[in-house]
């Protein structure tokens, strides 16, 4: 947990290690390459088959993986197929190809046909810690409205969530939830050193080692390889993970989005951590003194909060419900105009359950607001 100095509340932070790039736990360093780009993914170092839209589970405080509950509800996931190649790095990575040629013909599990050339990918870790994660991404699962099929299906997840003791009477604990959204592929590594210079290699026909390391351009080949070859200490786990084959079931999730139960009327899709109430910061970068009022609604009732800021500081309007929806924020700036922003449901945009808007605008100037 991470406390907020001078703002009256606590925020409670992503799972220890997500945020700390020096960590040596792979997922976590995974996890936290893919949220520059996916803000809200975990990812599946592991290649974790069982990592499938609908897949029910929990998430612990310093959980890193979801620990999934062995239940898979049922349900079609919707598929957006897409090539989209993927490289993600960490500390000090070499990578280099060059052409091999083969003594004896080989029959290439990518294409069916007989090679006798072909690509050896290695890598080369300068640090203990350093690990890449690549592939060929195929596209998406995911199920429409995540949020409300949960709710429609609470008594089920209930239930399973009961039997691994994870409910406060009627109600289902927070971190509790299923798997809504997947990133696919169809061939791909994921390497991590476990010591100062370790090198780890992998050798089949261009296409399929094209499509294990993300650089075919086709989009239509899985990834396959004829061997690997390790020196040293190299955690690896490959998609597909057997020599001389390609995958023929489905593809593998690389990463996932997880949605969780905050009681009994209330999800928090898109999940990365516990999230105890809203709260929205108001920073006023200018001169202008602004009073703000917060209204929304909550347990069927209209609420109305409000808050005054001053020039160069910052005011809170702290623990509104999770289920807080239709929220209006009307800044009046003193000798100046009225400003007003909204947001349906904050729990669906606000990252850990934090909107924050900054003031801007000095006398006798124009005034603004906008979401930071």
């Amino acid at each position: 947990m991470s406390d907020s100095e001078n703002s009256g509340y606590s925020i409670i932070a992503e799972p220890s290690g997500i945020l700390d790039p020096k960590g040596t736990e792979w997922n976590v360093q995974l996890t936290h390459l893919l949220r520059n780009t996916e803000r809200y993914a975990w990812g599946n170092w592991t290649l974790d088959p069982a990592i499938r839209v609908g897949a029910l589970g929990w998430f612990n405080p310093s959980d890193t993986h979801v620990q999934l509950a062995n239940y898979q509800m049922d349900l079609q996931p919707t598929e957006h197929r897409a090539a989209v190649d993927w490289h993600l790095e960490q500390g000090h990575v070499r990578q280099t190809t060059a052409g091999v040629q083969f003594d004896v013909p080989y029959l290439d599990p990518t294409t069916g046909t007989e090679v006798t050339v072909g690509l050896q990918s290695k890598w080369e870790f300068g640090s203990k810690g350093s690990l890449t994660s690549q592939g060929s991404g195929v596209g998406v699962a995911y199920v429409e409205n995540g949020a409300q099929y949960m709710l429609d299906n609470y008594q089920a997840i209930y239930d399973v969530a009961k039997s691994v003791n994870k409910v406060n009477g009627g109600d289902i604990v927070q971190g509790f939830g299923m798997i809504t959204k997947v990133w696919l592929t169809d061939g791909c590594v994921n390497l991590g050193s476990r010591q100062d210079k370790s090198e780890f290699s992998i050798t089949g026909s261009v296409d399929g080692v094209s499509a294990m390391t993300g650089s075919d351009q086709s989009a239509s080949l899985k990834g396959s390889y004829k061997n690997t070859s390790t020196a040293d200490n190299v955690e690896k786990r490959i998609f597909p993970s057997k020599a001389d084959t390609v995958e023929h079931n489905d593809p593998v999730a690389y990463a996932y989005e997880f949605s969780s139960f905050a009681g009994e009327t209330v999800v928090i899709p898109r999940y990365v951590a516990d999230i105890s109430a809203l709260n929205l910061s108001l920073h006023n970068s200018g001169s202008y003194i602004v009073n703000a009022t917060v209204t929304y609604t909550s347990g069927g009732k209209r609420h109305e909060r409000t808050t005054r800021i001053s020039g160069g500081l910052t005011g809170q309007i702290t623990d509104i419900p999770l289920d807080a929806t239709n929220v209006d924020i009307r800044m009046a700036f003193a000798a100046g105009t009225t400003q007003v922003l909204r947001v349906s449901n904050p729990l669906n945009t606000w990252f850990l359950g934090r909107g924050e808007i900054e003031l801007t605008g000095w006398w006798p100037g124009a005034s603004g607001a906008n979401w930071k």
